[in-house]
């Protein structure tokens, strides 16, 4: 299947059809950033159906507030997204 970004839609149908079947398969830590409005990063994953997508992370100067933009993805798929990442990467101890 070829990878293709999703619409709103798109995935609330790829939600009901697949719901804990859709495994996350790599995320990656793509751009870290910091200025003078406040700190982010940014992630990028891949699922088991050829889906991808970016998700977005920024806190404000004062750093008392936190905005995520997920492309439209709910909360239990960033927490997935998040558990991905910390459970492939190394411990260092």
């Amino acid at each position: 299947m070829a990878s293709v970004l999703m619409t709103v839609n798109q995935v609330q149908i790829l939600t009901a059809l697949f719901g804990e079947t859709m495994e996350i398969l790599e995320v990656k830590i793509i751009i870290v950033c910091a200025n003078a409005d406040g700190l982010g990063f940014k992630l990028a994953w891949t699922d088991d159906n050829g889906y991808f997508g970016e998700i977005s992370f920024a806190t404000s100067e004062a750093g008392n507030h936190t905005r995520i933009d997920s492309e439209n993805m709910s909360k239990d798929f960033i927490k997935k997204v998040l558990a991905k990442l910390v459970d492939d990467a190394e411990l260092v101890e």
